[in-house]
């Protein structure tokens, strides 16, 4: 073997090395960030879920206004007695909720009629809105789909929400079916338990679109705070990753599984 064909094997080798280092690297480099954008998304899916329905569920039946309120140092107003209405809460340039999480700005909530009757439409805008450091743009919309053949309260949600944090935005664009799985007639909020599954995207701040799925509906249980059951799907251009967050015990644990099937128990955000 001459020396050219040496050089050749040597210089094809060290390619195909720095070739899979660049790639173990870019997939942990994509895994930390997806996962990242994953575990902030949750936590303000959770933290505006608390804030639209303790305002818009204040009737009685199924609603947790009283018994679930917003922050006593945020401002709410409405604009009208009857429907429809638009609830504003203001959080002002800073007010700590009842898990902790800094908020300032204003939360806008349109309703077109009470949310627990068929048919309602709740549009959920935003004003200079953050939580902790994380600020939202855009909007939620649920629609009450009435009951499902097991007499559940259904419910269709719309997000077109952009997260923006750490210097970089990411665009959420998702539709979702809600199921009340229990606790929808009673006045109580820590007996809600709720079904979520659907289909969509994330746009990185890089112009990559991620497609994502709930391959298991995620179980939310209002006595938890964190997303008790359930999985998801993300597809990354480097290969699919999934997220199990458990079988309905409390915890802040889920299991990351890579593309090469490696796994890693991680902790949610809150």
């Amino acid at each position: 073997m001459n020396i050219n064909k040496l050089g050749l094997i040597a210089l094809s080798a060290a390619l195909l090395t720095l070739s899979a280092c660049r790639k173990d690297k870019e997939e942990t480099a994509f895994d930390s960030e997806n996962l990242s954008n994953e575990n902030v998304s949750s936590m303000v899916d959770k933290s505006l879920s608390d804030d639209e329905d303790a305002v818009s569920l204040r009737s009685g039946s199924g609603g947790c206004g009283i018994n679930w309120p917003v922050a006593s140092c945020a401002v709410v107003t409405e604009d009208s007695e009857t429907f429809p209405k638009t609830i504003t809460v203001d959080y002002g340039d800073g007010c700590v909720d009842l898990h902790g999480r800094t908020k300032s700005g204003k939360i806008f909530i349109h309703l077109t009629d009470e949310l627990i009757n068929i048919g309602a439409v709740r549009t959920v805008t935003f004003e200079n809105y953050f939580i902790n450091s994380v600020q939202i743009e855009g909007s939620r919309t649920t629609t009450n789909l009435g009951p499902n053949s097991s007499d559940q309260p259904t419910f269709n949600r719309i997000v077109d929400v952009s997260i923006t944090y750490n210097g970089s935005t990411f665009q959420r664009d998702f539709v979702e079916t809600i199921t009340w799985i229990s606790g929808f007639e009673t006045d109580e909020c820590g007996d809600n338990v709720l079904s979520i599954e659907g289909t969509g995207s994330v746009t990185r701040p890089n112009g990559v679109i991620v497609p994502r799925s709930t391959t298991i509906p995620l179980t939310i249980d209002y006595s938890c705070g964190y997303i008790i059951s359930g999985a998801i799907q993300v597809v990354a251009p480097l290969g699919t990753f999934t997220i199990d967050y458990g079988n309905g015990e409390c915890d802040d644990e889920a299991v990351l599984t890579r593309p090469n099937g490696e796994t890693q128990t991680i902790t949610l955000h809150h």
